[in-house]
């Protein structure tokens, strides 16, 4: 998967190809990592077992910017936001999607967008349980109507049916 960051004058300042999600079939593995530049700081906690991933990040947006992705493979994700927001258009889907603190959605890959918005903010936190397509389909063969149609987009490799169940609380009000 192609990684493009762009700033406000639409430059590309940054571009990389990585795997489109982390390998999930290795041993467990616990990750810390920080990184900084001139539109970011961010630390993340990776924690990796076989068929999941999670990620725990937070982001201090000192400029702002876009970031832009090839189109995905399958990589169930639940992707909660703490705190900030991120404003998303996703491959396959008309709307821009606003995500912002306290909400959480259920996405066909939480790394990847056709393009998000990530305004200059002191933290930007989020957290980020992914899921094997393999594990996925298998957690949701016996779970009814509803999966069943959200595990036929995953084996399908269609990434354009469910983007718009986004925005629940985290907790109930």
């Amino acid at each position: 998967m192609e990684l493009t960051i762009i700033n406000k004058k639409k430059q590309v300042v940054y571009k990389t190809r990585h795997q489109s999600y982390p390998e999930t079939n290795s041993i467990q593995r616990d990750e810390v990592d920080s990184q900084e530049n001139a539109f970011y700081q961010t630390t993340t906690r990776e924690i990796k077992v076989p068929d999941l991933y999670i990620n725990d990040h937070s982001l201090r947006v000192v400029n702002d910017i876009h970031l832009q992705t090839s189109v995905p493979e399958a990589f169930p994700s639940l992707f909660f936001v703490r705190q900030g927001q991120i404003k998303t258009k996703f491959h396959f889907h008309d709307e821009k999607v606003q995500f912002s603190g306290g909400k959480h959605s259920f996405l066909f890959n939480a790394f990847s967008s056709e393009d998000s918005y990530l305004k200059q903010q002191d933290r930007l936190s989020m957290f980020i349980v992914s899921f094997s397509p393999a594990y996925f389909l298998k957690v949701a063969e016996a779970a009814g109507a509803p999966m069943e149609v959200i595990a036929n987009s995953i084996a399908g490799n269609n990434p354009g049916m469910y983007e718009n169940n986004h925005g629940l609380s985290i907790t109930s009000r």
